[in-house]
Order: C-alpha cells, then structure tokens, then sequence
C-alpha cells in the first residue's frame, strides 16, 4: 500500500515539474510587471497555460483552471463560433427588395444582414446599391423601408451603449450638431441609414418621395440589388487584427442566427458560442461571456479554455476544397483562416499592409525573430495575450497569458507578456 502512495506521489510531482516554468519563465513570473518610472511594484493575477501542439503536451500551467477577466481575448470565441458554423469562404449579403413597375418602385426595403464591413460608399455599400438600382432603370422609389429585424433591439454594446444593428452602415455618424445614437434609439438609426440611402439613390438619379421609415420585407418583394462582404475569414480578420469592439458584437449576433426568420436575441448568441464550444471540447468551467468583444468586465476565461480553443481551431483548418494538409503545414503555409485572423508580432507600421496584418501586434516583437501569432486583450486593470509562437526548437506552442487585478498600466502587462512570450519561445 505505501509502495502504491509513492509512486502515485512520484507521478503527481512529475507532472506538476513538467508543468512548471523554466527557470527563465519562472524568474520573469516571480519578478512581475516592471513599473513605470516613478511607479510602484504592483501585484498581479496571473494565469500561463503553454502546450506543444505536435504532442499536447503542457509545458507550463501556472493557475491555468482559474477565472480572469478576458478582455479582448473574449474575440476568440466569437470569432471561431462563427467560423466554424459558415465555414470561411461564406459572405454575407445585404440586399434592396422591391415592389412596383419597372420605372417607378412603390416601394424599396434594405434588408440587413449584420454585415460590420457595409459602409455608405465602396464595393460592399449603400453607394453600390444604389447604382445597382438606377442601372436597373428605376426613376422614382416610393415608399423607403429599413429592415433591421433581423437582430432584437435594442442590441448595446456593454461599455458604450453603441448600438448593434442588422443594418449596421460603419461610417455613419450623427450630423453635425446632432445626439448621438443612443441605446434608445435604434428607430432614429434606422431612419438616419434610410436618410442615407436616399441620399445614395439620389445621387445616382433615382428621386425619392417619402421619407424612410422602420419597416420589414414583404414576403412577395422581389431583390433588385444586392452587395457582399469580402470572405468571412477576411470579415475575421479585419475584426480581430485590430480588435474592432463593434465588429465582433456584430459578429457574436450572427452565431444565433438560424433559418426560423425570427429576431436573433443576445441570449440565443450567447447559447450558439457556449454549444461551439462544447463541440470543440473547450471545458466551460470557470467560464464567462455576455458580450461578443470583451468589453463587459463580467467576462470570464480561464487560460485552459483558451488553449483548448487554440488547439482545436489549429487542429482543425478549414481548408480550400481539394487541399489535403496537416495542421502543421496549414499552419505553415498560412492556410489556416482562424490562425490568419489574428494579428502578427513584428510587422512594424512602415507600410500600410504591414500595419494592418500586424494589428495590435505590429509594433510588439518587433526584431525578435519570433512568429506570433496572437490575440491581445486589454481593459481597466486587466490584459491578456494568447495565441500561437513558435519555439526555438520549431515547436508550435499554444499559449495563454490572463492577468487581471492589476492597479498599474496596460503598458506594463503588455511588455511583461512580451518578455513572457520571448522566453518561453527561447526555453523550447
């Protein structure tokens, strides 16, 4: 019987050592966030989960199944939700739906789609639409009707109230002078994305005679125009590089979308994100999201979850049809469209594509000589960074940094990830 305690002893301390930090690793950990000049030592919460995801197996675990508050690695799980559910070559489509002759419509009504790329002018806009309609022989629209049914309102994001709409245009903004566009309002959004379309129609040629209004499509309209966003996995991209708060509430709404017809709720979301990641084998205890972004300080992750989401998205590329690649070669040749999504370590700011491809990563790592690949996180007294590094070794390692309960600057917990980050890339 004592024999059999200490070698189940012996294991257990076996797994804790191979768990634990290399001494680099450890010295940083001990040390904590370096100060400001003319700043104190503050102490920090933090959590470290690191995995090898060629043999799976845990590096360093440091609080890995404890809570912190996520800030912006909550952007993780939306993005992948979604991702996994319509696949990354999916676009989403906002279209004008029309009743009338061929000359005269009775009636126009844009149909949102939640799409946070749709703009006022572009490819993917209200200007495009517009064109569209006037090409198509149209002189004079009627009635004019926004259909933003798609998603319940009212839709808030948690730190600003902004409001998450189906018919969300991204460079509308209030007049001059004007409210803005409170979470009360989303019939005066509505009518302000009208005003804007009949500007948009106006200008191509086509007269408007009434003034816009909050409506819903008729069964029997008809599409008269149409635009689509880029590729969802370019969507996720241009949402998680620079961590677009709006964009991923956006997002996080069009997870609970179904084929019902029915108003999508920020509860039937919040369930579609939970239901993803009990398929992806992510273990929810500890875990807590209300919002898409990370801006709600009721967020919860823990590193463990986080990793175990890293791995399977890394696990599982969803790659072109007729590709046949390993994870590893997806992650190599850049084929993998969740790793592609996140902001890249080093790229600098000299050019504008390098700025956009490295996020928030752009000006980190820089001259490190590492590939990061990672997703940054950071509110009041809370940051984060977790994502993929490869090691000395060639080794890709999953990681994640949580840390909370800080009374200093984000600057610090940036640079002391960094260091975090450098080591244990140097340490394998």
């Amino acid at each position: 019987m004592h024999s059999r305690i200490l070698i189940l002893a012996l294991a257990l301390l076996a797994t804790a050592t191979a768990a634990s930090p290399p001494a680099a690793v450890q010295a940083i950990l001990a040390r904590g966030p370096l100060p400001s000049p003319g700043q104190k030592v503050r102490a920090v919460h933090v959590g470290v989960l690191v995995q090898d995801l060629s043999t799976d197996e845990r590096l360093i675990d440091v609080r890995a199944n404890e809570s912190f508050q996520p800030a912006s690695n909550t952007k993780l799980a939306t993005a992948a939700a979604l991702l996994y559910a319509l696949g990354p070559r999916v676009q989403l489509e906002t279209r004008l739906l029309a009743r009338g002759a061929d000359t005269g419509v009775t009636r126009l009504t844009l149909v949102g789609s939640g799409d946070p790329t749709f703009t006022s002018s572009g490819p993917n806009s209200l200007a495009s639409l517009a064109r569209q309609v006037a090409d198509a022989g149209v002189l004079e629209v009627g009635d004019l009707v926004i259909d933003d049914s798609l998603l319940a309102r009212p839709w808030l994001l948690p730190d600003n109230g902004e409001l998450v709409s189906a018919v969300r245009v991204g460079d509308l903004r209030p007049s001059s002078g004007a409210e803005p566009f409170t979470p009360s309002a989303p019939q005066r959004y509505a009518s302000a994305v009208g005003e804007a379309l009949r500007a948009a129609l106006e200008d191509a040629g086509v007269r408007v005679t009434s003034a816009a209004r909050q409506g819903q499509a008729a069964p029997d309209d008809t599409v008269i125009a149409s635009v689509r966003s880029a590729p969802l996995s370019e969507v996720l991209a241009r949402t998680l590089k620079p961590s677009d708060n709006a964009a991923a509430e956006h997002l996080l709404a069009l997870t609970g979308v179904s084929e019902k017809g029915a108003s999508v709720t920020p509860a039937q979301a919040r369930a579609s994100v939970a239901a993803f990641l009990d398929r992806a084998g992510v273990d929810r205890a500890g875990i807590s999201l209300v919002d898409g972004s990370g801006l709600s300080r009721n967020d919860r992750l823990t590193p463990n979850a986080v990793v175990q989401l890293l791995r399977f998205a890394y696990r599982t590329p969803l790659l072109a049809p007729g590709e046949t690649l390993t994870p590893l070669e997806a992650f190599k040749t850049h084929r993998n469209p969740f790793v592609e999504a996140l902001a890249v370590g080093g790229t600098g700011t000299a050019t504008s594509q390098a700025a956009a491809n490295g996020g928030t990563l752009a000006t980190r790592f820089v001259n490190a000589g590492l590939d990061v690949r990672a997703k940054t996180g950071t509110i009041v007294g809370a940051s984060a960074l977790s994502g993929y590094v490869v090691a000395k070794s060639g080794r890709v390692l999953a990681f994640s940094l949580l840390m909370d309960g800080y009374g200093g600057f984000g600057s610090e917990l940036r640079a002391f990830q960094d260091e975090l980050v450098k080591a244990i890339a140097g340490a394998y």
